[in-house]
């Protein structure tokens, strides 16, 4: 299989991240100036720091059959989104004033519905490309962050992975066939489109089968070998 060299080098190393307990920090104060209800999202999850590990517990259970996306489950979606977001953005300064645009659009809790059923029918590039189609402010980054805890409990042997800048840089930093990440990544077109999201999925999963690790340890690796190169 076509690999970079240094994933190869470092197989041990990635074999041995501790992806789990990555943990993120972030200002309440700054997140409850445009969530006013925060508090009661943010219930059980003490101190400013929110971890992976916090988020797949918290991630929504989908019922065995596709149900009616009720008042209750509407406002579990959406409290998921949220810290999902905060989880990603951080202290990012313009993280909850975009947020709060996200959430503020009346079809909001329908489109968070339509992607649970189609993450729960398996169409995962489709649910990706229902988010940025449809929630403004929300790009390919934080798609793939939301997709990949909420389906963390999906049963599926390709299944959503994190794909933002910093892991693309990495990328980028390979001596192997370049046109392969500017296929994914270049431009805002390219890295829009569902299956070029779809080809980053494979490449991963094909990576981590051949390293004998988790696809998010391969990711974890990547995005921290990218923040080095920033």
């Amino acid at each position: 299989m076509c690999m970079p060299d240094i994933l190869q080098e470092e197989a041990t190393r990635i074999r041995g991240l501790d992806v789990d307990h990555q943990e993120i920090l972030f200002d309440r104060n700054s997140w409850r100036k445009h969530i006013p209800d925060l508090d009661d999202l943010l219930a059980g999850i003490p101190g400013d720091l929110i971890s992976r590990h916090t988020m797949y517990g918290i991630a929504p259970n989908d019922p065995p059959l596709p149900a009616p996306c009720t008042p209750a489950r509407q406002a579990d979606l959406r409290r998921f989104f949220i810290l999902v977001m905060i989880w990603g953005y951080g202290n990012v300064g313009t993280g909850p004033w975009r947020v709060s645009q996200m959430i503020a659009s009346p079809r909001f809790p329908e489109i968070l519905c339509r992607v649970s059923e189609e993450c729960f029918c398996g169409f995962f590039l489709k649910a990706y490309d229902t988010l940025i189609s449809n929630i403004k402010w929300l790009g390919p980054a934080f798609a793939s962050k939301y997709l990949y805890y909420f389906c963390r409990k999906v049963p599926a042997h390709v299944k959503p992975l994190i794909c933002d800048r910093v892991v693309l840089r990495a990328m980028r930093t390979f001596d192997w066939p370049a046109w392969c990440v500017n296929y994914i990544a270049d431009g805002n077109t390219p890295r829009r489109q569902a299956h070029a999201y779809g080809q980053y999925l494979i490449l991963m999963h094909n990576w981590a089968h051949a390293l004998g690790c988790r696809p998010d340890q391969l990711e974890y690796f990547l995005w921290r070998r990218g923040t080095e190169a920033i």
